[in-house]
């Protein structure tokens, strides 16, 4: 945890972030009830209530400042939508976020794991605790709909018909559960995106970390997306970048990325 914004003595962090003066923070409070623990099979530190904690971040690409001293705490069971425009580093965030990418200053904490405890453990935290959905699909065409979802099951070694049952609830929920047996060429855009989300879910992860996941929904199909990305389902933390004010109005907060540092949004 960044010891520069430790010490909440109420409730539990939703997400620190740097504002326009310096060694100035705000914490967001969230409402008591338990948290659901991971397994601490990976790392002991593992058991820390945070989800995924930076401190004094910095990232650079060439003379381009991308990150710039950013903190950020969010805890499980809370939501936190990300905005931004293109270019504002997002994507760089999102990456450094889901231990992808290590930044060139600062410190990450995964569920208590950092990079200096090497670069497997940060691996072993983002597969066992993570599910990441990227902007775009990325569905494999060798695979039926269900079988890419059902994916991550059968690379963990669990047997096709225990992944394809654990598979269609999600799907359900999500409102693709019609087309399982249906190939990536032959669905729609959306159908592919929400085909995305289902993987990302499939293993009940701590944090979920989504990089605009209603781009190519309709109103209807991104409110539920939102909704269920958001819902903190058994302890479960949420991170979306998004574009969409109405579906970053489903989180509890929302940030924007400016400048290389996280700002609190006012929501009227």
């Amino acid at each position: 945890m960044c010891s520069r914004t430790a010490g909440t003595t109420h409730g539990r962090r939703l997400g620190t972030m740097k504002h326009d003066h310096p060694d100035t923070h705000t914490d967001l409070q969230s409402p008591s009830g338990s948290l659901v623990e991971p397994d601490a099979d990976v790392f002991d530190a593992g058991k820390g209530r945070a989800a995924v904690s930076l401190c004094a971040v910095t990232h650079e690409y060439g003379d381009r400042s991308v990150l710039v001293d950013l903190d950020f705490t969010l805890e499980r069971g809370r939501s936190i939508a990300i905005m931004g425009p293109s270019g504002s580093g997002k994507s760089t965030l999102l990456n450094v976020l889901a231990g992808m990418v290590r930044p060139q200053a600062g410190s990450v904490s995964l569920f208590g794991a950092t990079w200096a405890d090497g670069t497997a453990a940060m691996r072993s935290m983002r597969g066992k605790f993570i599910g990441v959905v990227p902007q775009r699909a990325e569905l494999l065409n060798e695979l039926t709909v269900v079988e890419n979802v059902a994916l991550p099951l059968l690379l963990d070694g669990v047997d096709f018909s225990s992944a394809v049952a654990a598979a269609k609830p999600i799907m359900s929920r999500l409102g693709i559960l019609s087309i399982a047996k249906g190939g990536p060429s032959t669905i729609s855009a959306g159908e592919a995106q929400r085909t995305a989300i289902a993987r990302a879910l499939i293993r009940n992860p701590t944090l979920v970390i989504a990089d605009e996941p209603t781009s190519a929904l309709d109103a209807d199909n991104a409110g539920i997306v939102a909704q269920i990305l958001s819902a903190g389902d058994e302890g479960r933390a949420c991170i979306m970048m998004t574009h969409d004010e109405v579906v970053a109005r489903h989180c509890d907060a929302s940030m924007q990325l400016k400048d290389g540092s996280l700002h609190l949004m006012a929501r009227t």
